[in-house]
């Protein structure tokens, strides 16, 4: 946690709460991560998607929450004021569709 973020803690809510102790004891039924998948006809511009999701993170501070398991569970919910985006590319077109579905 950044050194400014403790000023920043928020406690858990209730359910995130019970989600994180069913995690941490080994109780949980599923990763609890969610995936869309879309496919397009057309082409889609990279650099202005990656741009509309660091302006996205920029306006909704619960998309750069992070939480810190070594403080008490009163305060280990924090929000930086800016994050960096992990980006990667992968280029499927040319791979077959089991590959592609992977």
């Amino acid at each position: 946690m950044p050194p400014d973020a403790a000023a920043n803690g928020l406690p858990l809510g209730p359910m995130q709460l019970g989600m994180l102790l069913q995690e941490l004891k080994g109780e949980s039924q599923s990763s609890r991560v969610e995936q869309l998948v879309c496919y397009l006809d057309e082409a889609v511009d990279l650099p202005a998607l990656w741009q509309a999701w660091v302006i996205l993170a920029g306006r909704h501070e619960s998309l750069r929450a992070g939480f810190d398991l070594d403080q008490s569970l009163d305060r280990c919910q924090w929000f930086p004021d800016r994050v960096d985006l992990p980006w990667r590319l992968t280029d499927l077109s040319g791979a077959g569709p089991v590959r592609q579905e992977e």
